[in-house]
């Protein structure tokens, strides 16, 4: 009795774990939509931006956001064009608030999840490989004024190719561009800067 209600517990954790998860992926992909759209991008244009915007998420995710994309990705352009937020679009879609997964075919869509009890946000790691591309941009600006960094660090940001991206760099930049270079004189990793500023 005791074995089936931990296996009951390890079910109902797991699947919380996936559900957050696949409502965070959902998100990502709505924001990444509305970045195309408002670049007049075609709806036949934007899924394969938006796999292409999956890619930028580590391996173990990213296949399951192409799954999420090829899956909804018309019905989130479709919300995107009705001004829906990615909260409410991702919502009604069902991967998000407490009606997820209900309907068979997102039933479906957990069992291609491959559920890791190491659950890593996704979204964190946008944010880390995101402070690592910026950090790899300031090595190249180490030895000059920080203004002259600022410029060019943020200028670099603008190279992403989706906007939660370009918001993210910018904001480490805005933040916490003294730091790094503070950092980066004394020689760290930039994998050691995005600790210390708390973007891994």
């Amino acid at each position: 009795m005791r074995l089936f209600i931990l296996l009951l517990s390890i079910l109902a954790i797991s699947t919380k774990t996936i559900s957050a998860l696949t409502c965070e992926l959902c998100q990502f992909s709505v924001k990444a939509a509305e970045d195309l759209v408002t670049q007049n991008f075609t709806q036949n244009q934007i899924i394969p931006y938006l796999d292409s915007a999956c890619s930028l998420l580590p391996n173990q995710w990213a296949s399951n956001c192409e799954i999420i994309v090829n899956t909804y990705g018309l019905s989130m352009v479709k919300l995107v064009l009705e001004n829906e937020t990615p909260e409410v679009a991702c919502t009604q879609l069902g991967l998000c608030g407490s009606n997820a997964f209900l309907a068979e075919e997102k039933k479906e869509l957990v069992g291609k999840w491959h559920w890791n009890k190491n659950y890593i946000n996704p979204v964190k790691k946008l944010e880390c490989s995101t402070c690592h591309f910026a950090v790899g941009k300031a090595e190249n600006v180490v030895n000059k004024d920080i203004n002259t960094a600022r410029a060019y660090v943020d200028g670099q940001c603008n190279t992403f190719g989706i906007k939660e991206a370009v918001h993210i760099c910018k904001r480490i930049v805005d933040k916490e561009i003294g730091r790094i270079i503070t950092e980066l004189k004394n020689h760290e990793s930039k994998e050691t800067v995005c600790k210390h500023i708390h973007m891994c």
